[in-house]
């Protein structure tokens, strides 16, 4: 079964994928439907724990009335000896009552002698007659005590004489009722028990396949399902991480530009203050080269030919931030011609993921009607999981009845194979004793025919050579068969039954010399 289930995992799950890659489906109706799927499974396993229960209780219900029989036999014997037990009490009852009223007179016979004793005024003749009189009422009483405890002992030993007499023929009653009647009761009961049962399994497993073929049916069309939305959701999410990537690129590039732009523009402000700052030192220079000396006018010549060169140098400068700055603006441009192809891209992406919603709402629409379908089917199996917990309470009453009677049956099955040892037994030994009978007579004949030749001959010499002669053929361990097996290892010759035994009993030792031997090393011998 693991295997065939293996197989099928291993072909139904590249399957599964395949229709997964084909069409998109929401992770939140894959796990539904993956929910519905191990409720299914569930539901499939309790199906089968229940078969396998409903198989155990048609076993025990083919049991069971064996038992009901059995305990109405045991309720008729309690009967009886509660009927045995109430004669009892009720003569013990009356024997009790009989011992009270004797006590009783015994009591108001003291109460006579006591009030006697009290009484004062009275003459000497008087009380000892009196005296007298209490002695004999006294060896009456005894007498009578005596005469009571003999009547309950007798009484007794012989009401305990009855009930075992009752008891043994209650029993052998019982013993004879059961093991002619109930054996094939018995077998009757547990041939119908089992077609009863047949017929059980049947119905299930039709009910069973029946509920399997409509559940692979809705399986298939959830798993079409499940491959359609996981299909929809893989293309949403490769549209979104592709838009996701370009609209960060592009943000990353317009951050950049505009960073450039603002670092141009300070540095170009910090120019026009350096040139501002040097035409004013010009000018103050030229006003001054008018009133200083010729050297000093050299001095500040050198000076400002310097400080022309370093502002060549920031023009210079400057015009190529301007060109940087120009082509920063021809890049804005380009990338804010992008964001609009991009923004075209978000709008189209938007009618695509309007219409992936309304192949939703299709889907949903088609997942409500296959909840409406498992919903019918889950009342349908709820109807059949009551039906079969109804069978399987019968069943199980049954199979505890069918448990029950199986082991009287084994019981009684026992017994039957002990008594067939016995007999069994009986027989080989009646066998044996058959064996050594027959070979008895062939020694009688034997001993005749010696007899009816010696009785002609008269030799002494010839009887004794016989004797000897047979009792070397004779085992020396049972002296009755004769030599007819040897053992290898030491050569010595036994009877067959002598050696049987000893490898019955597990004692395997020559009986002459004590060495041990095993089954192979036996051998017949025709002497």
């Amino acid at each position: 079964m693991n295997k065939r289930r293996k197989l099928a995992t291993s072909e139904i799950i590249p399957e599964l994928n395949k229709i997964r890659a084909k069409e998109g489906i929401n992770k939140m109706q894959r796990e539904y439907i993956r929910k519905r799927i191990k409720e299914y499974r569930i539901e499939n396993k309790t199906l089968i724990e229940d078969n396998e229960r409903l198989n155990l209780e048609s076993k025990l219900f083919s049991t069971k009335n064996i038992d009901v029989e059995k305990q109405t036999i045991d309720e008729n014997i309690n009967k009886e000896n509660k009927g045995i037990d109430e004669l009892e009490i009720n003569y013990l009852s009356k024997l009790k009552d009989q011992i009270k009223k004797q006590g009783s007179i015994i009591m108001e016979l003291r109460k006579d002698l006591e009030k006697k004793q009290h009484i004062p005024q009275k003459s000497k003749n008087e009380i000892k007659e009196e005296h007298v009189e209490n002695k004999d009422i006294n060896l009456d009483i005894e007498k009578i005590v005596e005469e009571i405890k003999l009547t309950n002992d007798s009484v007794i030993e012989n009401f305990k004489d009855e009930i075992c007499n009752l008891k043994k023929e209650l029993h052998e009653e019982r013993i004879s009722k059961n093991t002619n009647n109930m054996h094939n009761e018995e077998i009757e009961r547990i041939k119908t028990l089992k077609e009863l049962v047949e017929k059980l399994n049947e119905e299930n497993l039709q009910n069973f396949k029946n509920s399997k073929e409509e559940k692979q049916i809705y399986v298939s069309e959830i798993q079409d399902m499940e491959k359609k939305i996981e299909q929809l959701e893989q293309n949403i999410k490769i549209l979104k991480d592709s838009l996701f990537e370009e609209t960060q690129e592009k943000d990353k590039e317009i951050k950049n530009l505009q960073t450039k732009l603002k670092e141009t523009e300070e540095h170009l402000s910090i120019l026009k203050t350096k040139n501002y700052v040097e035409e004013k030192h010009m000018n103050f220079l030229k006003e001054r080269n008018e009133y200083n000396t010729t050297e000093e006018n050299k001095v500040l010549i050198s000076e400002r030919e310097d400080f022309i060169k370093k502002i060549q140098e920031t023009t210079k400068k400057f015009e190529r931030k301007d060109v940087e700055v120009n082509m920063l603006k021809l890049e804005l441009k380009k990338s804010e011609n992008e964001r609009a192809g991009v923004e075209l891209d978000k709008i189209k992406i938007k009618k695509k993921l309007s219409e992936i919603a309304e192949m939703k709402h299709e889907y949903k629409d088609q997942n409500l009607k296959s909840k409406k379908e498992i919903e019918d089917l889950q009342k349908r199996v709820q109807e059949r999981s009551t039906a079969a917990s109804f069978h399987k309470r019968n069943l199980l009453k049954s199979s505890e009845e069918g448990s029950f009677y199986k082991r009287k049956s084994e019981v009684f099955r026992e017994e039957v194979e002990s008594l067939k040892e016995k007999l069994a037994n009986e027989i080989k030994s009646s066998e044996e004793k058959i064996k050594k009978i027959v070979l008895l007579e062939e020694e009688l004949k034997n001993y005749t025919k010696i007899v009816a030749m010696i009785s002609k001959n008269d030799s002494t010499e010839m009887i004794l050579n016989v004797d000897r002669y047979r009792k070397l053929l004779r085992c020396t361990t049972c002296d009755l068969n004769f030599k007819d097996t040897a053992l290898l290892k030491c050569m010595h010759v036994f009877c067959k039954d002598c050696i049987d035994s000893r490898l019955k009993y597990r004692n395997r030792k020559c009986p002459i010399c004590g060495e041990g031997f095993s089954q192979n090393d036996i051998k017949k011998i025709f002497l």
